[in-house]
C-alpha cells in the first residue's frame, strides 16, 4: 500500500488529496478529468503514426467469416449454427428472439420450423428455442434454436429457419459447423465484445494482442458491429503478419438498443463454439481488460496449473478477480519520455485493491464443460464442472478505465472499497518488465517501424 506522491497528479485529485487527507474518500470534481484528455492526446500521436504506416502500406481489408444476421420474423434473427453439446447435443443456432413485448409481458414465440438439408435432401423439424442468459430484459434476448443434427452423417449440412406456415426463410441456408470433439490446443482463443463507434484506440488494439499473445493466446475473434476502417486496416495488417485474428460481421437488424450490450451474449457464443477447432479454452474480455498472471509465466502455465491443483475433470471455468487502474491516478511520469511506446500497461501503474465481487470478474472458459454462459461468470456449467474462482495473489484482471462517474461513496456501498483515497492505492512495480516485452511483440507483428518514428529512434 502506498501514499500517493501528488507530483504530475491531475489538478481535481490533487486538490481532493490537499482538502481531505486524513478523510475516508477522495474523488475528482470533472469526468473527465484533464489528466485524461492529457493522456488522450498522447495515444493520438501514437495512432496518427500508426494509421499514417498502415495507409502507406496500402493494405487491404481483413479476411472475414461469412455469417450475417438475418430476420426469421420481427421477433427472431439468427445469426450461426454449431452441432455441439449444450445442455443437449444439437444444432445450436445462435439467435436473437423476443420474449415480452414492449410492456414487458411475456409473449409466445411463435412456432418454428427447421429445415436440415445433406446430401441426401432436405428433412423438416419443428424447431425448440431456449433462452440463455441475458442481463436485464431488451426487446430480443439471446437464444438457441435448437434443431435436430443428422446422425451418422459426416458431410456438409445446411440449416434454416422460417416460422410454421411461411416460405419465407427457406432460402436463407446458415452453413452448420462442426467442431471436432478435441480443440488443436488447450489455451486460448480470445473473444472481444462486438466494435462500435470511431473513439476507438488502434494503438491501445494493438497493444491488448500483444498482451495476449505473450500470455499464450493464439486465436483471437472481433465482430464487427460498426468497426471503423482504420481498425479493419488494423486487424488485416496483422493477419498479413502472422496473427490469428478472425473478423465475424455482426452488423444487427434492429437498434443495438433492443438488445443486451450490442448483441455480447450472442457473439459470445459464436465466438466460443467458433474457436472450438483451436482451442479448448477461451478468453472473455473487452478491449480495456488485461488478464495478469501472478504466479505463473502466462495464462497457458496458468490453465494448466489450474487443472492439475483443482482437477482437470471438473474444471470449467477459472473466474480472475479484478483491479482498477484508474485513469484519474497518477501516472508514471517516466514512461511519458518521447523515446518510450506509449502503453496503458507502462503508464498506469497505480491500482485499487482487488474487487471483492463476481459484478466485475471476468473468466477463462472451458467451451464444451459451459451450458450457459455470462459476461462475468459462466452462469451454468454442464454436468459435475465447476468454476475455480482464483485468489488476486495468483492472478488478476487489470481493468484500465475511467473511474471518475464513481462517487466517493458507490465503490464502498457495492464493493466495501474505496476507490479515492490514495492510502489504499497500490503501486505495480512489474509494468516496465511487461511493457518492454509488449514492445518486443509489437514489433513482430510488424509495427516496428510505428515504433521508430514515433519514438524518434
Amino acid at each position: 500500500m502506498i501514499g500517493v506522491s501528488l507530483k504530475n497528479v491531475s489538478l481535481e485529485f490533487r486538490a481532493c488529496v490537499l482538502t481531505f487527507r486524513n478523510s475516508s474518500f477522495c474523488a475528482v470534481s470533472t469526468c473527465p478529468t484533464q489528466q485524461e484528455q492529457r493522456t488522450s492526446l498522447h495515444f493520438e500521436i501514437w495512432d496518427r503514426a500508426l494509421i499514417q504506416q498502415l495507409r502507406s502500406s496500402d493494405r487491404d481489408l481483413p479476411k472475414t467469416e461469412e455469417e450475417s444476421w438475418r430476420p426469421v420474423t420481427d421477433g427472431v434473427h439468427v445469426f450461426s449454427a454449431f452441432i455441439t453439446t449444450t445442455v443437449e447435443h444439437a444444432i445450436h443456432v445462435v439467435s436473437l428472439v423476443q420474449f415480452r413485448d414492449s410492456n414487458g409481458t411475456s409473449i409466445e414465440t411463435p412456432p418454428l420450423v427447421c429445415a436440415v438439408r445433406t446430401s441426401g435432401g432436405v428433412t423438416e423439424h419443428k424447431a425448440r428455442v431456449r433462452a440463455v442468459w441475458t442481463w436485464l430484459e431488451p426487446r430480443l434476448k439471446s437464444a438457441f434454436i435448437l434443431c435436430p443434427a443428422p446422425a451418422n452423417y459426416e458431410g456438409e449440412i445446411q440449416v434454416t429457419i422460417s416460422a410454421r406456415g411461411s416460405s419465407e426463410g427457406l432460402s436463407l441456408w446458415i452453413p452448420v459447423h462442426r467442431p471436432p470433439e478435441k480443440s488443436e490446443q488447450k489455451c486460448c482463443a480470445v473473444c472481444v465484445r462486438p466494435i462500435f463507434g470511431p473513439a476507438i484506440s488502434l494503438w491501445k488494439v494493438a497493444e491488448f494482442i500483444a498482451h495476449y499473445r505473450l500470455m499464450g493466446a493464439r486465436n483471437f475473434y472481433f465482430y464487427d458491429l460498426e468497426m471503423p476502417n482504420d481498425m479493419k486496416v488494423l486487424l488485416s495488417h496483422m493477419q498479413m503478419n502472422g496473427v490469428d485474428i478472425t473478423v465475424v460481421p455482426f452488423k444487427l437488424l434492429v437498434d443495438s438498443s433492443e438488445v443486451h450490450a450490442q448483441g455480447q451474449m450472442a457473439g459470445l457464443y459464436d465466438c466460443m463454439f467458433r474457436s472450438m477447432s483451436k482451442s479448448e479454452y477461451f478468453i472473455h474480455v473487452d478491449l480495456d481488460e488485461f488478464i495478469v498472471p501472478v504466479q505463473y509465466s502466462n495464462i497457458s502455465a496458468l490453465v494448466y496449473g489450474v487443472e492439475a491443483t483443482s482437477g482437470a475433470d471438473v474444471v470449467g471455468s477459472i473466474v480472475v478477480p479484478s483491479t482498477y487502474y484508474c485513469a484519474e491516478y497518477p501516472l508514471n511520469v517516466v514512461s511519458m519520455q518521447h523515446r518510450q511506446a506509449h502503453l496503458q500497461t507502462r503508464i498506469f501503474n497505480i491500482h485499487t485493491g482487488y474487487i471483492p465481487s463476481d459484478d466485475v470478474t471476468k473468466y477463462i472458459g472451458r467451451t464444451r464443460t459451459i451450458c450457459n454462459a455470462a459476461v462475468h461468470t459462466v452462469a451454468q456449467h454442464c454436468g459435475h464442472f465447476v468454476s475455480v474462482l482464483l485468489l488476486a495473489s495468483v492472478a488478476r484482471m487489470n481493468h484500465y478505465r475511467r473511474c471518475c462517474e464513481y462517487t466517493s461513496f458507490d465503490p464502498v456501498k457495492r464493493w466495501g472499497i474505496t476507490l479515492w483515497t490514495p492510502s489504499q492505492l497500490f503501486l505495480d512495480d512489474t509494468v516496465e518488465a511487461r511493457a518492454d516485452a509488449i514492445e518486443k511483440e509489437l514489433a513482430i507483428m510488424g509495427l516496428h517501424s510505428v515504433l521508430r518514428s514515433t519514438s524518434g529512434d
